[in-house]
């Protein structure tokens, strides 16, 4: 059996023969977490996607998979939609190997550093990997920012 990328109503699901590995992903993974709000190295703010850097408070079983998710956030008990990171940055050479935690917040922009956010995990959207340039990066991004506003529509 091999693993496929299916587009159904311009929805991205992976599938392994009949099972459907975007419910594989969320239930194995606790689907909520809280995260303090810390300093980054700011390249999300260089590349136009300003993102919150979170220093996770809970324990999390996250996946192995590093990749982007579309995920509801709280600051302050009102929800917002987002997109984030796990990984390690790939594209970026010059940088710290270590997992991070970064969630862009659709329609928000407020100094929030040292406050914390609720993450709520909603849906895979694709795994983490290096780009070429800068440039297919953020070509990339406007892609999974585009998934996540057809998904919402949806709702």
């Amino acid at each position: 059996m091999a693993l496929k990328l299916l587009v159904i109503n311009g929805v991205k699901t992976l599938k392994f023969g009949g099972f459907d590995m975007n419910q594989k992903i969320i239930k194995n993974i606790n689907s909520s977490f809280q995260g303090e709000v810390v300093k980054g190295n700011e390249l999300g703010r260089k590349l136009g996607f300003p993102t919150a850097n979170l220093n996770l408070r809970s324990k999390v079983n996250f996946p192995t998979l590093n990749g982007v998710y579309s995920v509801r956030v709280y600051h302050n008990d009102q929800p917002f939609h987002g997109v984030m990171n796990i990984g390690v940055k790939p594209t970026f050479e010059n940088i710290s190997r270590v997992k991070t935690f970064e969630v862009h917040i659709l329609n928000f922009n407020r100094d929030i550093y040292g406050e914390i956010l609720k993450v709520e995990i909603c849906s895979f959207i694709r795994s983490e990997k290096k780009f070429d340039s800068i440039d297919a990066l953020k070509k990339q991004i406007h892609q999974d920012f585009l998934y996540l506003f057809r998904l919402v529509n949806q709702y």
